[in-house]
């Protein structure tokens, strides 16, 4: 039971990914800058350590949320963070996109329409529920 419980729980922590984006081309922030905005280790608590996952972290409707239809992704850097217990286990996601409004548009419909998760994880079978986080605002724009 308790295995299990905390499969469960690393999946929510897992499928948390941060989303950052540019105004276009031009504005779109480099690979470089990426690398800087993104995690480091030394931000991550003690005993945790870079590991990439075998396969796609992200399960069911999760899966390809960043990958907006239609909309060119001009940079993408993601990184990965596993405690020593192999749980939890974090991805963090930092995307830029040719058109802002219309990625954040159809990712916030696609996050709004996905309630539960299921998939294989590292060899568990993990299942979730999305629901509604109210997170603080960014700029002129916020997903509750």
């Amino acid at each position: 039971m308790g295995r299990r419980w905390g499969v469960s729980c690393a999946a929510v922590v897992m499928m948390v990914s941060m989303n950052v984006v540019a105004a276009g081309p031009s504005g779109a922030m480099s690979a470089t800058q990426l690398r800087g905005d993104a995690l480091t280790l030394r931000q991550m608590p003690a005993g945790w350590f870079t590991h990439a996952p075998v396969g796609d972290p992200r399960l069911g409707c999760l899966a390809h949320l960043l990958e907006p239809a239609k909309v060119n992704e001009t940079n993408y850097l993601e990184v990965y963070f596993v405690a020593k217990s192999d749980l939890p286990f974090v991805v963090e996601t930092l995307t830029t996109y040719s058109s802002t409004a219309s990625a954040f548009s159809k990712i916030a419909s696609r996050l709004a329409s996905c309630r539960s998760i299921s998939g294989d994880l590292d060899g568990y079978r993990v299942t979730g529920t999305v629901r509604p986080v109210t997170v603080g605002r960014f700029g002129t724009a916020s997903v509750t």
